[in-house]
């Protein structure tokens, strides 16, 4: 079946949808690698030149952001850096490599002040964790992590007086199918620019800064080729396929921090799954509030999602689309408490809402970080509809040994008065780091088929169309991978080989709720799709400019597409590159 060309001129999700033009049926394909019929409504948006348009300008677009990352990497070793001063009060981007060398050191007990699953941490953060790191007695290669994170963080500067600064962090990302996940190959898409069987995504970042004292305020730009090509999201941008990211003021002090704006956040280790809150959708709207020390302290997001228009569909434009039906607000709500025993252990409880009507607005119960969710969300007065979760989090070192676990329920009925299966979801890892050169780990996740999903769409657990907590639901992932350090001078080595594991049921988030009466299995729903993929990752590291990585290897998949005895061996690979570059400056603000 033939892949819409015309998308833009269907207001139905475009990953999920099915449309018809001349004649013929078009369908995205969705997570698992199957078609799927979704009704929709036809309404055209654009002129009949504007596809035209948008065909020329995409890989003019897609050639200018290849020329400026070569422009970038040529101009790395002669541009200064972007170092952030040690008092800083801007949250570190979650696709700063920083996050990398904090997480082998975090694994070898170093860091640990660092609170390892409430990301992202501050450059002022990291920068007092690093006084504490004796970094003269660690060993190769380990100190040379540390000495590159003191190299950006670590420097001493002068704080009396504000400071501006821009980077530009130009890159690209490739994968053989049009999924960045090798292990959901997507079918062929209409991607315009692809090399050498490669779908190619450039991409660009540009952030500008102003902060003095605990004051900061940061613009910031994403221009992205995969917000138009996911094919598991709607469109995340329009204009030039750009869009505000990490742009944001705020004020951070040692126990009180108020952030509002778009910056990403993840409630999880570093590349591991996050069941509640996680970088898996794009920036939204929200305010952040962090209450306490490193201790004991209290984190809470209040944001603005996706409307859903009011005969229930994803569109991303609900404003526009709802002239006829209206529209429906949705806004997310999360809590965690976060408690240090000691600096081997962190007990996390968390709490979020997604809170919905068409006159739902800003709630000031869910407004408060100190109102309890399981109290409020069906308490009197009740002005909007609703969908729960409750999630805990536990993680621990002993010795070169490190364990995380999660654990969410989705509404859950104790009681089991409704008759529905559970919905839940587990996610842990452990990680042995007794090596200075190498890790063994396991990581695993099980999300069950009703979990994130709502009695009513406007409360699925998503934005725009993406999971706020594990990316899918009703599936089975595990994994297993050995890491090996190596490197010289500037450059740094990562080889990682691994084996993944998944298994993948029929449910999905986007599918009407299953009640009770439905025939819908606890987990594994249908005929299971399994992949079994071997594979091998190398992350490369130049300096603190450049940065890459890539992932090859054989997917062996059975019932693909829910089909039984379906079965293919594809190749797949990803590969990622960026470079940084930029400069910061002390200045007066008085005339």
């Amino acid at each position: 079946m033939p892949v819409c060309k015309k998308r833009k001129a269907c207001i139905a999700p475009r990953c999920r949808s099915a449309c018809s033009h001349d004649g013929h049926s078009y369908m995205k394909a969705p997570r698992n690698g199957f078609m799927r019929a979704v009704s929709c409504t036809m309404q055209p948006v654009r002129s009949a030149a504007m596809p035209m348009l948008r065909s020329l300008c995409r890989p003019l677009l897609a050639l200018a952001s290849i020329l400026l990352f070569g422009a970038g990497l040529m101009c790395v070793p002669s541009v200064s850096a972007q170092h952030a001063a040690s008092g800083s009060n801007r949250p570190v981007p979650l696709d700063h490599w920083a996050y990398e060398y904090i997480h082998r050191l975090q694994a070898r007990g170093y860091l640990t002040s660092l609170h390892p699953t409430a990301l992202p941490y501050t450059g002022g953060e990291i920068a007092s964790a690093l006084r504490s790191l004796p970094s003269e007695e660690l060993p190769k290669p380990v100190r040379r992590w540390a000495e590159r994170l003191h190299e950006e963080y670590g420097t001493s500067q002068d704080e009396s007086r504000p400071q501006v600064g821009i980077g530009v962090q130009p890159g690209v990302r490739a994968s053989s199918t049009q999924r960045l996940d090798p292990l959901r190959p997507a079918p062929d898409s209409d991607v315009p620019l692809q090399i050498a069987g490669l779908h190619v995504y450039p991409q660009t970042a540009i952030r500008v800064f102003l902060e003095h004292g605990p004051l900061v305020a940061q613009g910031g730009m994403r221009f992205d080729a995969w917000y138009r090509y996911d094919p598991d999201a709607l469109e995340a941008a329009n204009r030039l396929v750009s869009r505000n990211e990490e742009a944001y003021i705020g004020l951070g002090t040692r126990y009180v921090s108020v952030y509002a704006g778009r910056l990403a956040q993840h409630w999880g280790p570093y590349g591991e799954t996050a069941l509640l809150v996680s970088q898996n959708p794009v920036d939204f709207d929200r305010m952040y509030v962090r209450i306490g020390g490193n201790r004991l302290a209290l984190r809470s997001i209040v944001g603005e999602l996706d409307s859903i228009t009011g005969d229930g569909r994803f569109t991303g434009t609900a404003g526009a689309d709802s002239v006829r039906s209206g529209s429906i607000r949705r806004y997310l709500s999360a809590h965690r408490l976060d408690w240090r025993p000691s600096r081997n252990v962190a007990i996390s409880l968390m709490e979020s809402t997604v809170w919905s009507g068409s006159s739902a607005g800003l709630s000031l119960k869910f407004f408060n970080p100190l109102t309890l969710h399981a109290l409020a969300v069906d308490g009197r007065p009740k002005n909007d509809e609703n969908n729960g979760l409750l999630a805990g989090m536990a993680w621990a070192q002993y010795r070169a040994w490190t364990f995380q676990g999660q654990v969410l329920l989705d509404d859950a009925d104790l009681l089991n008065q409704s008759g529905e299966p559970s919905s839940i979801a587990l996610s842990g890892s452990l990680q042995y780091a007794g090596l200075a050169r190498a890790d063994l780990g396991t990581a695993w996740t099980a999300v069950a088929a009703r979990t994130y999903n709502a009695h009513q769409p406007e409360g699925r657990y998503t934005h725009l169309l993406r999971g706020i907590g594990a990316p899918y639901n009703d599936y089975i992932h595990a994994a297993a991978y050995a890491t090996f350090y190596t490197g010289r001078g500037e450059l740094d080595l990562a080889v990682s080989p691994r084996l993944d594991v998944l298994f993948q049921g029929t449910a999905d988030i986007h599918d009407p709720y299953p009640f009770a009466a439905d025939a819908v299995e606890f987990i594994l729903d249908g005929v299971s799709e399994r992949v079994v993929r071997p594979g091998l990752r190398l992350r490369a590291q130049y300096g603190a400019s450049w940065w890459g990585q890539i992932d090859a290897g054989p997917a062996f998949i059975r019932n693909e597409a829910h089909r039984a005895d379906n079965d293919r061996t594809i190749f797949t690979v990803t590969l990622s590159a960026v470079a940084r570059f930029g400069g910061a400056k002390r200045i007066s603000l008085s005339l």
